[in-house]
C-alpha cells in the first residue's frame, strides 16, 4: 500500500461521487459543483499523518495461568490486568489506540472472574458489555466464544448476546464460533456473560417477560452483588443526551441488580487522548455517568517506545550508527513519482535503491513483499538520519502540510527547493516505513528450557549470540503442514515453547487437533503446524551449526 496514492484515490471517489450525484439544472447553478470542488478545504482535510512506534513490552508475569494468552501483553495491558484481576478490581478505563489490545485488558479479567465463581457454583450474570453498535456486539461475541471454546479451563462458562436483532438462526447454546443468541435460552438460563446494547439493557431492566434474566442477581454470601463488571466500549461516544441517558439507565441497573458504589467494578474503553486537561475532563465525566469514582491511576493510556529506543534496538542503527547518505536529488524526481512506475511493487523497489544504495540488496526476484527483504528494509531504514527526522517529526497526528513543513526545515529543504519534490521527498519514506517490518528475537529463558523469553530483547540476543551462551536457539520456519515430517520441532503459538515433532507426530497424523504438552493450549490458536527447525543447546535439536546468518523467528 502506498500511503500517498491511497490517499489520492480516496479523494478522487469523493469528488466523482459529487460530480454524479448532483446535477444541478438551473442555468444560475450550472458549475457550482465544479466551483465547490475546486477549493480543496470546502471537502477534504488532511491527509492526517501518524507514524507510531511498537507499544512497551510488559513485564513478561504470567497473570492469568488457567487462560494460556497467545501473546506478550503490552505495558499497558498488564497495569489494566493489575487493577481488573479479580481479588480487588478497581474501576479502570482505557485509552489506547487501534492494535493496542483494548478488549483484551478488561475480557481477560473477566473471564477468570468467571472462571472463579463457575467453580464455587455462582449463578447468574457475572458481567455486562455494552456496545455502542451491533456489529461491534457481534464481533466480539465471536471472538469470546472462540477464546472459551479453545481453553479447557473455561469449558462451560456461556456467553450470551442480546441486541434485539432477529436470527433465524439463533443458537440456544455455546459452540466454538457463537455464542448463545436466543432469547428464550438466555432467559431460562441466564449466561455468565451478556453482550448488549443500551436500547436492550433497557428494555431488560423494565420487560416484565424477561426478568428471569435476572433471577439469581442477588447478593453473594460475602455480601457482594453477583454482578462485577460493567464494561461501555467506545465510551467517549456516548455525550450530550445520549451521556445523559447511560448515566440514568446505570443507575438503575444498580439499584435493579444490587450493586452499590465501587462494588460494581465500571470499565470504559476509549479513544486516546490529549493532554493532561483531556484526561481530568475523562475521568470527571467517567464518574458521572458510572456514578463512581475514577482516580488518576484508573486511566491506562499506551506505552511505545521512544525514537531513540526503536531505533537502537530494533533496527541496524544499534549496531552500525548513522549512514549519511545523500538524499535524491532532483534529478530523480521521476523515479520519485509514482505515477511514473508501471506498478506499486516497482516503485517500492526504486525507492529503497534511491535511499540505501547498496546497502541494502534489492529483493529476491523483485518480490518487495519478500518476509526477509521487507525485514532487511525495516533494518537498514533505521540507518538514515532523513527517517529519525521523519519519525521524530510524526511521532504525533499532524497533517500533511504540517510534517511537511517541519520535514523541510529539519532537513535544510528551503523555498529554494521545489514543492513536488519536498512533497515525494516525503511519500517516498512514508511508502517505505509503510512496507517495512520489524523482526522478533529470542532466547530460551534458560539453558535447559524449551521456552522463548516473551521480551523481545536484542540485546540480551546479542549478549548470547556473541558468548555462545546455552539458551541460544535458532528457529528456522519450514512452511506449511506439509513439510511438517521433515522438521525438528513445532511452536506453541500461545507459550512459544517449542517441542520435538515427534511428540506430537501421532496427533497431527491422525488428523487430531494438537495440544501443547507445556500449556495445554489447543485448536487455532494452538500449536502452530508450521514447523521448525531448532537449532542450539535444545535436548533432541539436531546437531548442525547455525547459518552463516543468525537466524530469527520472525512474528508479526
Amino acid at each position: 500500500m502506498l500511503p500517498s496514492v491511497v490517499a489520492s484515490e480516496l479523494e478522487q471517489v469523493a469528488a466523482d461521487a459529487i460530480r454524479t450525484a448532483f446535477h444541478p439544472t438551473t442555468p444560475g447553478f450550472s458549475g457550482l459543483i465544479d466551483r465547490f470542488l475546486a477549493d480543496r478545504e470546502q471537502l477534504f482535510k488532511g491527509p492526517f499523518v501518524s507514524v507510531f512506534l511498537p507499544f512497551h513490552q510488559g513485564t513478561g508475569r504470567d497473570w492469568f495461568p488457567q487462560i494460556p494468552l497467545a501473546f506478550p501483553p503490552y505495558r499497558h495491558q498488564g497495569k489494566a490486568f493489575e487493577r481488573l484481576l479479580p481479588g480487588t478490581p478497581r474501576n479502570t478505563l482505557v485509552a489506547t489506540g487501534t492494535g493496542s489490545g483494548k478488549t483484551e485488558c478488561f475480557l481477560l479479567p473477566l473471564l477468570e472472574h468467571c472462571r472463579q465463581q463457575q467453580a464455587q457454583g455462582t449463578r447468574g450474570i457475572k458481567a455486562i458489555l455494552k456496545y455502542p453498535m451491533n456489529a461491534l456486539a457481534t464481533d466480539q461475541a465471536r471472538r469470546i466464544a472462540d477464546l472459551i471454546h479453545t481453553t479447557p479451563a473455561l469449558a462451560g462458562l456461556r456467553a450470551g448476546l442480546y441486541i434485539g436483532a432477529s436470527d433465524d438462526t439463533s443458537t440456544a447454546a455455546m459452540t466454538a464460533t457463537s455464542v448463545i443468541t436466543n432469547k428464550e435460552a438466555l432467559q431460562k438460563a441466564p449466561p455468565d456473560i451478556l453482550l448488549t446494547n443500551y436500547k436492550q439493557l433497557d428494555n431488560l431492566l423494565i420487560q416484565p417477560q424477561v426478568q428471569g434474566l435476572w433471577e439469581h442477581n442477588g447478593r453473594l454470601s460475602d455480601g457482594t452483588s453477583v454482578l462485577r463488571y460493567l464494561v461501555v466500549d467506545e465510551f467517549h461516544t456516548f455525550d450530550g443526551a445520549q451521556g445523559t441517558d447511560l448515566a440514568c439507565l446505570i443507575r438503575r441497573l444498580r439499584d435493579r441488580l444490587q450493586c452499590p458504589g465501587d462494588e460494581l467494578v465500571c470499565v470504559g474503553t476509549s479513544a486516546t487522548l490529549g493532554g493532561p486537561e483531556s484526561r481530568e475532563a475523562m475521568r470527571s465525566y467517567a464518574g458521572q455517568i458510572f456514578a463512581s469514582s475514577f482516580e488518576p491511576a484508573s486511566l491506562i493510556e499506551e506505552e511505545r517506545l521512544s525514537p531513540k529506543e526503536f531505533f537502537r534496538d530494533h533496527t541496524a542503527y544499534g549496531e552500525e550508527g548513522l549512514r549519511l547518505l545523500p538524499l535524491p536529488g532532483l534529478e530523480a524526481l521521476d523515479q520519485l513519482d509514482p505515477e511514473h512506475a508501471p506498478s506499486a511493487a516497482a516503485y517500492l523497489g526504486a525507492q529503497a535503491a534511491l535511499w540505501l544504495g547498496e546497502s541494502l540488496p534489492p529483493p529476491p526476484g523483485g518480490n518487495v513483499q519478500d518476509d526477509s527483504w521487507r525485514l532487511a528494509l525495516g533494518n537498514q531504514l533505521g540507518t538514515l538520519p532523513a527517517v529519525h527526522n521523519l519519525v521524530r517529526q510524526a511521532a504525533g497526528t499532524c497533517s500533511i502540510e504540517e510534517l511537511l513543513e517541519r520535514f523541510s526545515r529539519q532537513l535544510g529543504l528551503g523555498d529554494r527547493y521545489p514543492r513536488r519534490y519536498r512533497v515525494l521527498l516525503l511519500e517516498s519514506l512514508l511508502a517505505l516505513i509503510a512496507h517495512a517490518r520489524k523482526a522478533w528475537i529470542s532466547t530460551a529463558l534458560n539453558s535447559t528450557s524449551n521456552t522463548l523469553d516473551r521480551a523481545n530483547n536484542l540485546r540480551n540476543f546479542y549478549r548470547a549470540f556473541f558468548s555462545g551462551a546455552p539458551e541460544l536457539r535458532y528457529l528456522f520456519p519450514q512452511g506449511g503442514p506439509s513439510t511438517a515430517g521433515s522438521c525438528s520441532h513445532q511452536l506453541c503459538a500461545s507459550c512459544l515453547s517449542f517441542h520435538p515433532a515427534k511428540e506430537l507426530a501421532d496427533a497431527t497424523r491422525s488428523g487430531a487437533v494438537s495440544t501443547c504438552p507445556t500449556c495445554q493450549w489447543r485448536g487455532r490458536r494452538g500449536l502452530n503446524l508450521h514447523g521448525l527447525i531448532v537449532t542450539g543447546a535444545t535436548p533432541g535439536a539436531p546437531d548442525t551449526p547455525p547459518p552463516t546468518q543468525p537466524g530469527q523467528f520472525r512474528g508479526q
